[in-house]
């Protein structure tokens, strides 16, 4: 597709061009083109079009195209043209040739002994990039070519593609994409591994906002925004897609994964693979593996859905606990402090916290310090200055393997609920989440309840992790979301490559790189934070329709009603290709209305019994990053009865 220079969208398909006006896709026919396979489009400085297709080269203005041949050459099929200043650049099946304003082409001389049909081409500052079929990329840096097989192993490079970030895109039909930044020498690589839907990319493209667009062939449309998402399930090997609890591997490039059937060793870098699965035939009581620790001599601690197991380092055999205090069936969580102390909270007045310190034997707290009796606890996180925080109904604990003191009761959630989650942030804060909403206690000492106002639409909070830029992140039951230092609050969802909408209780970790890999009920999603500057472009605002009694009008300019017709039904969109679940709208009806009302994210808006005289309807939207666009009026005129 090109973009002409009075707005207007020309398309290269496989039976000569079309174009898009704003409103409806025309054939363009008589153009000379006319059922002839069109590959690629370029536009020049003199405003001619050059248009690749299956029988060559042809450029025309004004609606006519003309055959530029190539001498002594069968007419071949040409992938793509490219405008490089004065020159115009083809690449297909007869090579390389460059088409001057004046006179017949040119050959262009490519890397030596490639007799591969030339697949696309892209210019960089003192560069040339071509592409291939079978024999992968190449450069020429000067008069030089070139290969750069050892730096992007797919050999069918479909596209090339240089976005006015100034990076270079590699898509290959056989790879995935490859990327380069400006000063970077070296290439990114992104396949099914990192996210993509697939591995036959035929496009990657940069919106107007920033975000990132990639056509694949067989996997479908993939957006990358502000927020990075790569998924795995048991595709990539895992035991099951549900997946719970997450902690650090033996190295720190890998992770172990529970999931509802059996435990995985999953290394994340270089190449994401698994290379250990423990399940019901290494000796786990029970496949559904809800999380697991390993302390500093190798000794692996896992809580499946019927009690506590441990394996020593070096055997591959899950063995069960003996000679502990508490019953292991009513354990809820084990956790590894800061001191490779070992600490157990169960539902039994026996042995409400537990710890094992090396060889042991078991310490058990039933009270405070103070002496209030411990009735059960639940959750377990660690704490700062050594030991833990634990949860006792809706009380904290605070144990430092001395002593357990009560640092207070959160407010804000409901009685009998209970905690589902702990997190001391790097700030000294601590954060509370159930089934009822989130609380966090800041550094003052005083309580904090996070609104649905302030952005937290769901409820249930499953899990909490802070990344490595002091985010704190959420796995909730309706997607994950991110609260930023500043009090932001963003949605992470299925729009954003979430493996799911909902997440599992305590599946969540920040690695050492400060990514966050949270574990859902369809996959293992791994969350890159990207920098993303602020979204400077305003959403557009459209009116698609209005719906009146027995008509529709598509996309209005103004509406005469008369007096029987005063009922609308307004479809109206925010246009935004970053974020789109955190976009939204005003509007007001001048003439009706004195205040704005609420934001909306609703495609309709509807109006009755509008009164008699000349109306306004005021529509505003705003971005992702709280930018207002400017106001889109439609006049409205009712007839008196």
């Amino acid at each position: 597709m090109l973009r002409l220079r009075d707005g207007t969208l020309l398309i290269a398909t496989g039976a000569g061009l079309a174009s898009w006006g704003g409103r409806q896709l025309v054939r363009l026919q008589g153009t000379g083109l006319d059922g002839i396979r069109c590959n690629s489009l370029a536009q020049d400085s003199r405003g001619d079009i050059w248009v690749g297709t299956r029988q060559g080269v042809w450029v025309g203005r004004g609606g006519r195209f003309e055959a530029r041949p190539v001498p002594g050459k069968t007419p071949g099929n040409v992938y793509q043209v490219l405008v490089h200043g004065e020159q115009v650049l083809a690449a297909g099946a007869n090579g390389l040739w460059s088409f001057p304003v004046v006179g017949p082409p040119l050959p262009v001389s490519g890397p030596p002994g490639v007799g591969d049909p030339l697949r696309c081409a892209a210019f960089l500052p003192g560069e040339l990039y071509l592409g291939t079929a079978t024999q992968g990329l190449f450069v020429r840096r000067g008069e030089k070519w070139q290969s750069l097989t050892d730096q992007v192993q797919g050999r069918f490079i479909y596209r090339l593609t240089v976005a006015p970030s100034g990076i270079l895109y590699v898509a290959t039909n056989d790879a995935g994409l490859y990327v380069r930044k400006p000063g970077q020498r070296t290439f990114q690589h992104w396949d099914t591994s990192t996210g993509l839907p697939s591995e036959v990319v035929n496009l990657a493209f940069e919106d107007r906002e920033g975000g990132l667009w990639v056509g694949t062939d067989i996997g479908g449309l993939a957006h990358l925004g502000g927020t990075q998402v790569s998924n795995y399930s048991d595709k990539q090997g895992l035991p099951n897609s549900c997946v719970f609890g997450i902690s650090p591997g033996p190295t720190s490039d890998s992770l172990w994964v529970g999931t509802l059937q059996g435990l995985a060793l999953l290394e994340v870098r270089p190449k994401p693979q698994v290379l250990e699965i423990l399940d019901q035939q290494d000796g786990l009581e029970n496949g559904l593996v809800w999380e697991s620790a390993t302390t500093r001599d190798g000794t692996l601690w896992i809580r499946t859905d019927t009690g506590v197991q441990y394996r020593p380092k070096g055997q591959k055999r899950v063995l069960s606990l003996k000679g502990a205090p508490f019953d292991s069936a009513d354990v809820f969580a084990v956790r590894i402090d800061e001191q490779d102390r070992v600490w157990v909270t169960s539902s039994s007045r026996r042995c409400p916290v537990a710890m094992l310190d090396g060889s042991g034997p078991w310490r058990v707290w039933t009270q405070t310090e103070s002496g209030v009796p411990i009735p059960s606890c639940r959750e377990l996180a660690g704490r700062r200055a050594g030991g833990v925080f634990a949860s006792a109904g809706l009380t904290i604990l605070a144990c430092d393997g001395n002593t357990v003191v009560e640092v207070g009761t959160t407010p804000g959630l409901d009685p009998g609920t209970g905690i589902n989650t702990l997190l001391e942030d790097s700030r000294g804060q601590l954060w509370a989440g159930g089934v009822s909403g989130l609380t966090v206690r800041r550094t003052d000492g005083k309580w904090r309840t996070v609104t649905e106002e302030e952005g937290l639409t769901s409820r249930h909070i499953y899990s909490a992790a802070e990344d490595g830029k002091g985010v704190i992140w959420l796995g909730t039951t309706h997607g994950a979301f991110r609260l930023h230092p500043n009090g932001r609050i963003e949605s992470v969802t299925p729009d954003d490559g979430l493996a799911s909408w909902e997440m599992n209780e305590g599946a969540i970790w920040r690695d050492p790189a400060g990514d966050i890999w949270m574990g859902t009920i369809n996959g293992l999603s791994h969350c890159r934070d990207v920098a993303q500057a602020p979204n400077q472009i305003p959403a557009r605002m459209v009116v698609e329709a209005a719906a009146l009694s027995g008509r529709t009008v598509d996309f209005p300019t103004g509406l005469n009603l008369d007096w029987k017709s005063r009922t609308v039904t307004f479809r109206v969109a925010v246009l935004s290709f970053r974020n789109r679940n955190r976009v939204g709208y005003r509007a007001r009806l001048e003439g009706l209305e004195s205040e704005w009302l609420p934001i909306s994210r609703l495609p309709e808006l509807r109006y009755t019994n509008l009164p008699p005289g000349s109306l306004r309807l005021l529509l505003q939207s705003t971005n992702d990053s709280g930018l207002w666009s400017d106001i889109t009026a439609l006049p409205i005129r009712v007839a008196p009865p």
